[in-house]
């Protein structure tokens, strides 16, 4: 078994189609794929198969001209009241088009009626933020609550974990005290919570790849597993949606873990300061 920390990247600004694909492969753990010309190819496929939760990860300059009405029967895309303003136009019968046009993220553009060729002409938009957080299950179970953002998470029903699992380390135990070098807790084993925790991440690495050795698919041996398995969860809002997730998650009743990655996040040199206004909570 392997023990690792916590951490949080942002993701730069890239090409709309190339981030996308850079967050769905992040379900599969398959960004060893990713190749200078496979982005196109591989999010036509996630639009064809109906996949498109993951487009709402880039979001783009979409003027007016770039989008077809969208008629009255069609299924309106998830969320739309929230993202976009909708009217009825004398003009266009009873069909409807988007007024509020300069940002929109890249699922509801082609909800609308944009095609993947316009995508790919489009300039990315500067009013939110990408955010890869590497934590245990259980907070990644709570930073999912934020409905309101967009999320796409590594999946356990297709990794396998055959070579291996990986843990996060509990940070609210203090045990980053024992070892400033993580792969090297030997002074931690003295404490008998650190102890325990570890014996028990331990079974259960060692059931599941029993499980998979006797034939179980990746899905049903990770029952075994538990929250403190580490994974990947990529967390994309709008600067005004991440304020109100630091009012929640900084605050002193927050998990201890959960304000430990909060505060990684707005300590980055690269956090927009200008843009996203965090209350210091640092006396907290």
């Amino acid at each position: 078994m392997k023990i690792v920390m916590p951490s949080v990247e942002i993701i730069p600004r890239m090409d709309p189609i190339k981030k996308i694909e850079l967050c769905a492969r992040v379900a599969y753990k398959s960004e060893d794929k990713i190749t200078e010309d496979s982005a196109e190819r591989f999010v036509k496929r996630l639009i064809e198969r109906g996949h498109t939760s993951v487009l709402e990860h880039a979001r783009v300059l979409a003027p007016e001209t770039a989008l077809s009405y969208c008629p009255p029967d069609a299924e309106r895309p998830y969320g739309w009241r929230d993202r976009v303003k909708w009217f009825s136009s004398k003009e266009y019968g009873a069909q409807y088009h988007v007024t509020w046009w300069r940002t929109l993220n890249a699922r509801d553009f082609i909800a609308l009626g944009g095609t993947l060729e316009q995508l790919k002409t489009l300039e990315e938009a500067d009013d939110y933020m990408s955010v890869r957080f590497t934590c245990d299950r259980a907070i990644a179970n709570e930073l999912v609550r934020h409905r309101q953002l967009s999320f796409t998470q590594s999946s356990t029903r297709y990794i396998n974990y055959r070579e291996g699992v990986e843990f996060v380390l509990p940070v609210p135990f203090g045990w980053t005290a024992y070892s400033e070098v993580v792969t090297d807790l030997r002074p931690a084993s003295e404490d008998p919570l650190y102890a325990e925790w570890k014996q028990a991440c331990s079974y259960a690495e060692r059931a599941y790849i029993q499980m998979i050795r006797h034939g179980a698919t990746p899905q049903e041996a990770r029952d075994v597993l538990p929250l403190s398995t580490k994974t990947e969860l990529i967390m994309t809002g709008m600067y005004k949606q991440w304020e109100d997730v630091f009012k929640l998650r900084l605050d002193k009743a927050a998990h201890p873990q959960m304000r430990y990655l909060m505060k990684l996040l707005v300590n980055l040199p690269e956090f927009p300061k200008d843009k996203i206004h965090v209350e210091d909570k640092t006396d907290d």
